[in-house]
């Protein structure tokens, strides 16, 4: 016992061990809240004891000095220091949470006593990741499922504007500063209401997505109502998965299993133009990153930078082995118009790869990464990949370089990112990044 309050109330200290982590199958994440939970329920008992004991001695004398017990403090014992470890920052977290933030106070400092034990190995336990399914509905609304460590799926309907969103995010998309005004608006607009009050749990997170709900910055997503947080992906895990269905997808996958990459870098310098210029930010960006892989024991790390990055180098470089990594730095483009000698252009290239292709078929829109003047890396040349990448960086978009151009029309570099990205998830590669916004030079380059 700790004394009294100032209401005469005995404070009570209570000492508790991880409850069922070990031999009862409970994870330290599900024992530590229903440690907090029943001490604070304890407390809610306790407060309406005394309630009950006031209202029944109102008007009678009392014979003798009563008290009421309430719980003060909770100590949490663990013999061995890593798994004490572990508790501490999970009790850290859960302080932040919607839960107990206004109930607990989390005492950051880890006590050491005595007789602890040091573990020369230990497994860290797996924790659960959140995971959310965002699917479109024909009529554009989005549904949110919530596959919860319930028996339940929580299941949330918005509708939404899509026109009204998607200028929002073409808009956006051509800034590469900070705008927290920006991500807080989408908040508001893409989550329903009923999730907005489990945002500040900061959980760790897959986002299980379509086709269309994965053109979203989720991860850009704000909650200015909360003033300890920070864009949901800078303060908590998140990961994306992608949906797809049976016929969309390669069935067998082929890994290379050799140390090579690919990387590649402004492949449009020697033919710029005023819609797509020199980028010697993307150009920086691959000769580190060619260099950084060189130094962690890759054999062979091919780098086609400017002038090097012609597209027949690009095209038979792609095709002419396998590649654990894909990297690629230069100008993107999603739905851009082509004109007769530009349409033509892309037809011939794509039919060097493609030969089933019509060469007589004009496309007259093409996405992708720009290799050169009317020449463009599509979907239709990635999907031709034998031998699928493990790790693809995509960094299109426009490296600090916008146009005046630019500004009358923004490109929606989220849809690009999408756009190829989903292909390369399609044939099978384990992990992409891909730069849906515009991107500061050296932040790029930090970055990647």
């Amino acid at each position: 016992m700790s004394g009294q309050d100032e209401a005469g109330r005995l404070r009570v200290s209570v000492t508790t061990l991880l409850v069922g982590t070990t031999g009862g199958g409970l994870t330290m994440p599900d024992s530590l809240p229903s440690i907090l939970y029943g001490v604070l329920q304890a407390n809610r008992r306790l407060a309406m004891l005394e309630q009950s004991d006031s209202a029944e001695s109102d008007g009678k004398e009392k014979a003798g000095a009563s008290f009421t017990v309430f719980i003060d403090s909770v100590d949490v014992v663990e013999l061995y220091q890593d798994r004490a470890i572990q508790a501490a920052k999970a009790l850290v977290d859960l302080g932040q949470s919607q839960d107990f933030r206004e109930h607990l106070h989390i005492h950051e400092t880890l006590v050491q006593g005595r007789e602890g034990q040091l573990r020369a190995y230990y497994a860290e336990e797996q924790e659960w990741w959140q995971r959310l399914r965002i699917m479109t509905q024909e009529d554009g609304a989005l549904k949110f499922e919530a596959l919860t460590n319930r028996a339940r799926a929580e299941v949330y309907l918005k509708p939404t504007q899509r026109a009204l969103i998607e200028r929002l995010l073409a808009r956006g998309a051509s800034s590469d500063q900070t705008n927290l005004d920006f991500s807080s608006t989408l908040f508001e607009l893409l989550i329903p209401n009923r999730m907005k009050a489990y945002a500040p749990d900061h959980r760790d997170m897959v986002l299980v997505l379509d086709e269309e709900s994965a053109a979203y910055p989720w991860e850009l997503l704000y909650d200015r109502y909360d003033p300890n947080t920070r864009p949901m992906a800078v303060e908590a895990g998140m990961i994306r998965q992608l949906s797809v269905e049976q016929s969309q997808f390669r069935e067998k996958v082929l890994h290379g299993t050799a140390l090579n990459a690919l990387v590649i870098g402004d492949p449009t310098s020697d033919t710029s133009s005023q819609d797509f210029p020199p980028l010697p930010g993307a150009a920086a960006e691959a000769r580190d990153v060619a260099t950084l892989i060189r130094q962690n024991g890759y054999r062979e790390v091919i780098e086609l930078v400017q002038a090097d990055a012609y597209p027949e180098a690009i095209l038979g470089a792609l095709f002419q082995q396998p590649y654990r990594i894909l990297h690629c730095a230069a100008h993107g483009v999603f739905e851009y118009r082509l004109d007769e000698e530009t349409s033509q252009a892309a037809a011939n290239l794509s039919a060097k790869v493609q030969a089933k292709q019509d060469p007589c078929v004009k496309p007259k829109t093409v996405s992708g990464m720009v290799l050169g003047k009317g020449l463009f890396l599509t979907p239709a040349e990635i999907e031709q990949m034998r031998y699928v990448p493990e790790l693809v960086f995509l960094n299109c978009c426009y490296l600090g370089k916008i146009t005046a151009q630019d500004h009358s029309s923004p490109v929606p570099f989220h849809r690009l990112a999408s756009n190829l990205g989903t292909q390369l998830i399609r044939m099978g590669v384990r992990a992409v990044i891909a730069a849906g916004w515009a991107v500061d030079d050296q932040a790029a380059n930090v970055f990647a």
